[in-house]
């Protein structure tokens, strides 16, 4: 037993992924500073900022998927455990598919303005890294 448990301050599931989904959309938030910085002309930003973003990341990621992964296993029927941990493992690689669609809208001043949902107009890094922040902030409710 650990000592969260020993004094009886252990975290429910849902509140230890809400944890980790906010971390993720606080470090694209931090990160939005710097990549404005960008777009305003910097030629580059400190080390500080990428270790910093590295970090929350990787905070978020342990918060989310081990979790999601033991709560998968520990809920689903017997029967169905391989079943439901594939379930677990496809949503993460559709997740990856989305985030790749999203990469799209990347801003190349070569190229015209890409626009998201074919409305909002993404003019600099600024704009691009807050989608990533709103929508994992929106998917913790």
């Amino acid at each position: 037993m650990n000592k969260l448990s020993e004094k009886k301050h252990t975290l429910s599931i849902p509140i230890k992924m809400s944890i980790g989904l906010i971390l993720l959309s606080l470090g694209f938030f931090l990160f939005a500073i710097p990549a404005n910085e960008i777009s305003l002309g910097a030629s580059s930003i400190s080390i500080i900022w990428i270790i910093l973003l590295y970090f929350i990341l990787t905070a978020a990621e342990l918060f989310i998927s081990p979790v999601g992964l033991s709560t998968v296993s520990r809920l689903s029927p017997l029967k169905f455990t391989s079943l439901f941990i594939g379930v677990w493992a496809t949503s993460i690689a559709l997740s990856y598919f989305i985030g790749g669609l999203l990469s799209s809208l990347y801003p190349d001043p070569n190229l015209p303005t890409p626009y998201l949902l074919g409305i909002i107009p993404i003019n600099g890094f600024l704009e691009f890294f807050l989608i990533f922040a709103v929508l994992t902030f929106i998917g913790e409710f």
